[in-house]
């Protein structure tokens, strides 16, 4: 939960919370990013799942482990390229089933989807996986939507570089069987 919530907080779909919490009331926003990241993270369970039924469990924690890992060097990359400006612009009073649309496509083969894979894929209970990305992602959201003023004033980077330093030691962790998550 707390990799998926400090991932989440620089991401693409929190800006869209930011802009859509400025639009919408808070709770709109949230219920529509429940659903849109709850199927995502159900996604990246299944096929992780998958995965794991039909490879060796050495296997298993070394691909969890380099999917972690690859994630942190993704975030580390764009900690470095990260521009503190949104700019984007959404129009006001979308339905609600829009906003869930803009969730799902917002999270399709983001960063926070592959680390709920990684971790969905070294774990004996991916329900919980689901579960725990989609309420540290929804608890982003949240905050986004009702303080988004407030978030302006976290440095962008430092949060890629926080969600990037978690990853490499879950996945350093991972691969050297100190961690077995």
């Amino acid at each position: 939960m707390a990799t998926s919530f400090v991932g989440e907080l620089p991401d693409k779909t929190m800006i869209a919370a930011v802009i859509l919490g400025r639009r919408h009331h808070p709770t709109k926003v949230v219920g529509a990013a429940v659903l849109g990241l709850g199927a995502q993270a159900a996604i990246a369970v299944t096929l992780a799942t998958v995965a794991r039924r039909l490879l060796k469990a050495s296997v298993v924690h070394q691909v969890s482990g380099a999917i972690l890992l690859v994630v942190a060097a993704v975030l580390v990359w764009v900690a470095l390229r990260a521009k503190e400006d949104a700019g984007d612009t959404i129009t006001p009073n979308r339905p609600f089933w829009q906003l869930v649309g803009v969730f799902f496509l917002a999270e399709l083969g983001d960063v926070t989807q592959a680390t709920t894979a990684g971790f969905a894929l070294s774990s004996s209970e991916p329900v919980v996986v689901a579960v725990a990305a989609t309420a540290g992602m929804t608890l982003a959201i949240a905050i986004g939507a009702t303080a988004s003023s407030a978030l302006s004033r976290i440095p962008e980077r430092a949060i890629w570089a926080s969600a990037a330093a978690i990853l490499i030691l879950l996945g350093v962790g991972e691969l050297t069987g100190v961690l077995i998550l």
